[in-house]
């Protein structure tokens, strides 16, 4: 509304063109239309008609959005909120920017109850998996550059994620290690475990080895087999007959129920065709010749060449060295003392192809050590992060890797 319509330049005190100027805020912060004319005749948009057009677009955003997801085979509930039910594994919810489906452990229908420190247990990431599909499918939605060529350097990226080499690995900004197989997401050291977190966006796998009585090859991170299954004793001094009878207490109540150990060749095979590096920790044996027998398997699977073995002994990684020119070795450690840590870099140094693994609280205590490794061609790695809190400290000292219990976002 302008009342005098003086066509006074901008800075005219003449009290018309106050009020002129007052009866147009008027009606852009409470006119009922979308639109006014200024003082000077130009067209304005009101506050209504800023409102109405963001609501028109992000509409728009939201159908295209369904479109796109919906098109690679998902179906898209919305976003993530109490009540949204889970009826099949090809359904997934937004939360944070991301997409989460149900996660294979959980038989639906599954009712998320608005609580994500509840719900993020029985959900895994899909973001990951609908690009891939949406790129890959034929009929799916076609995302392309400004000049109209298709994604191809997109399609290049997304390749780079199944790597297989110790070279090509290291040239990733972050890798996302599942520790167990994202352990707090599907039974611990289990194939179900590996395959899961896999799908969930782990870009490499870790596992605990721990041999039988009888040699045989078994992936498990306890002393004992008490807590975590149905049996009883150690777990060195029982039968390979006798633990493939035992049952995962973690797995029970689960639509897979009952589920058993995993041997180590299930991981290796997993790995393998998928092309994800591995972190194999050898962790239970009856004596150190086992662990010949660990890394002849890990050959047998041609995976020397994708494997870092990691070990809280530097002996262990001395004998692997010995055994094989490939593998990478991965000192494991909580120490803070910087003097102790470059100790343990100059040795893993001189073995080659190396890194520590080391605690993230004791990694941020020592960040000179962290900067001494890199200079030595020792590449450094943390766990547990289980938080996206936790990235940006890691990413400031410049680590590549983490070993986390949850499929977290890491991309930069």
């Amino acid at each position: 509304m302008t009342t005098y319509a003086t066509l006074n330049p901008i800075g005219s005190k003449d009290p018309r063109d106050l009020l002129d100027n007052a009866e147009n805020l008027d009606s852009f912060s409470l006119g009922e239309e979308d639109s006014y004319l200024d003082r000077l005749g130009r067209p304005r948009k009101s506050m209504l008609g800023m409102e109405n057009e963001f609501d028109a677009a992000e509409a728009d955003r939201q159908a295209r959005y369904r479109e796109a997801i919906e098109s690679t085979g998902f179906e898209y509930l919305g976003d993530y909120a109490a009540g949204v039910t889970f009826t099949g594994y090809q359904q997934v919810v937004r939360y944070a920017d991301e997409l989460y489906g149900l996660s294979a452990v959980y038989a639906p229908p599954v009712v998320l109850t608005g609580v994500w420190a509840t719900d993020s247990a029985k959900l895994v990431a899909r973001g990951d998996s609908v690009l891939r599909a949406d790129l890959l499918s034929s009929g799916g939605t076609r995302v392309r550059l400004d000049n109209g060529d298709l994604l191809q350097k997109a399609m290049t990226f997304l390749e780079t994620l199944n790597y297989s080499t110790f070279e090509q690995r290291n040239s990733r900004p972050i890798e996302l290690v599942a520790h167990r197989g994202f352990m707090t997401q599907a039974p611990q050291n289990t194939a179900l475990a590996f395959s899961s977190a896999l799908s969930a966006g782990a870009d490499a796998l870790e596992c605990d080895v721990a041999v039988s009585a009888d040699g045989e090859y078994f992936m498990f991170h306890d002393t004992t087999v008490d807590s975590l299954t149905t049996g009883t004793g150690t777990f060195t001094s029982l039968s390979s007959a006798y633990l493939d009878s035992l049952e995962l207490k973690s797995g029970q109540g689960t639509r897979f129920a009952p589920v058993r150990l995993s041997r180590f060749t299930e991981y290796l095979e997993i790995a393998r065709t998928a092309g994800a590096f591995i972190y194999p920790e050898f962790k239970r044996y009856r004596s150190t010749a086992d662990l010949q027998g660990m890394i002849d398997l890990i050959v047998q699977y041609g995976m020397d060449s994708a494997c870092c073995m990691g070990s809280f002994n530097l002996n262990i990684l001395t004998m692997t060295r010995a055994a094989n020119k490939n593998m990478e070795v991965g000192l494991l450690g909580v120490s803070t003392s910087v003097a102790t840590v470059k100790g343990y870099i100059d040795q893993v140094a001189a073995l080659g192809k190396g890194a520590l693994i080391w605690d993230y609280d004791a990694t941020l205590a020592i960040p000179e050590a962290v900067a001494y490794a890199f200079s030595k061609g020792v590449d450094w790695g943390v766990y547990t992060v289980d938080r996206q809190s936790q990235l940006p400290a890691i990413r400031k000292l410049g680590i590549r890797r983490i070993i986390s219990n949850v499929s977290l976002k890491v991309s930069q």
